[in-house]
C-alpha cells in the first residue's frame, strides 16, 4: 500500500492523539485509544502500517495525510445532582451510581452544599441582586450537554435546599433548564420512593426549559440498593434505569 492518501478533497497535517480508528480500502483495521476525547474515521484510506505507531495506548500519525471524509464525535458533558444538602443523601448515591452508567459521558456530580444561598424573597433579591452562587449554578447548565438529578422527597415535596436555590435561579433565567435533554430520578427508603415530588418535578421541567427524556423512582432505597457496592442490585430497576439513561444518547 502507498504511504498516501490519494483523491482527497480535505486535509490534516499534524500528529493525532485521539481515539480513532482508520478504516484501510483493503479491509485492515488499527483502533483505539484507551479514555478517547473524540473519535475519528478515515475510509478508504491509503496508508503504510508503518506508518501507525502506539505510544502508550495512543495512535500517532507521523506523517501528513490527506482523506476523503473527517468527522468526529463529541463526548456528552453530563451534569448530574441530587436536589438534596443531605451528606449521606440516598438521592445523591443513586444519581451518582446512575451518571456513571452513561456510557461515554463526561460527568460532573454537584453538591448544592456548594450552591447554599440565603431564603430566597424579593427583600433579599432587593438587597443582592442575582447572586454569584446562582449565576454559577446556571453556567453548570449552560455548559452541559445533558441534566440528570435525583429528588429527594420532604413531607411531599422538594427538599428546601433544592427549592431555594431553584427560586434564584429562576430569577436570573425563568428557563432554569436551558433547554438541555434531562433524566429526573427519585429515591426514599419507602415504598413510593418519592414518587410525589418525582410527579411535580417532570411535569413542571417543560416551563422551566428542560426537555424530559425519562424519569424512573427507585422505592425501598435500603432493599433495592447496595450501599457498600453503591449500585442497583434489583435487576428489573436496573434494566429500567439503564432504558431511561438511553434516552440521553
Amino acid at each position: 500500500m502507498s504511504s498516501t492518501l490519494r483523491q482527497a478533497t480535505a486535509s490534516y497535517a499534524g500528529t493525532v492523539k485521539t481515539s480513532c480508528t482508520l478504516i484501510f480500502q483493503h479491509g485492515d483495521i488499527v483502533q483505539h485509544a484507551a479514555t478517547p476525547t473524540y473519535a475519528a474515521e478515515v475510509p478508504l484510506a491509503f496508508v503504510e502500517l508503518d506508518d501507525l505507531v502506539r505510544w502508550p495506548e495512543r495512535l500517532f500519525l507521523r506523517q501528513t495525510f490527506s482523506f476523503t471524509h473527517f468527522y468526529q464525535e463529541a463526548i456528552m458533558k453530563l451534569l448530574a445532582f441530587a436536589a438534596s444538602s443531605s451528606k449521606k443523601s440516598v438521592n445523591k448515591q443513586l444519581v451518582t451510581y446512575a451518571a456513571h452508567l452513561v456510557a461515554g459521558a463526561e460527568v460532573e456530580v454537584l453538591d448544592l452544599n456548594d450552591y447554599e444561598l440565603p431564603l430566597f424573597s424579593v427583600d433579599k433579591e432587593a438587597d443582592l441582586g442575582k447572586p454569584a452562587l446562582a449565576l454559577a449554578f446556571l453556567d453548570k447548565i449552560a455548559n452541559s450537554d445533558a441534566i440528570l438529578i435525583s429528588f429527594a422527597e420532604h413531607n411531599g415535596s422538594y427538599s428546601a435546599a433544592y427549592k431555594n436555590l431553584f427560586d434564584w435561579c429562576s430569577r436570573a433565567n425563568g428557563k432554569v433548564f436551558q433547554g438541555k435533554p434531562m433524566v429526573m430520578l427519585s429515591t426514599s427508603p419507602g415504598a413510593r420512593g418519592g414518587a410525589s415530588v418525582l410527579a411535580s418535578a417532570t411535569t413542571s421541567a417543560p416551563f422551566f426549559g428542560g426537555q424530559l427524556k425519562a424519569s424512573l423512582s427507585v422505592p425501598t432505597f435500603y432493599e433495592n440498593f447496595d450501599v457498600e457496592k453503591q449500585e442497583l442490585k434489583n435487576e428489573e430497576l436496573k434494566e429500567k434505569l439503564l432504558a431511561a439513561l438511553a434516552t440521553l444518547a
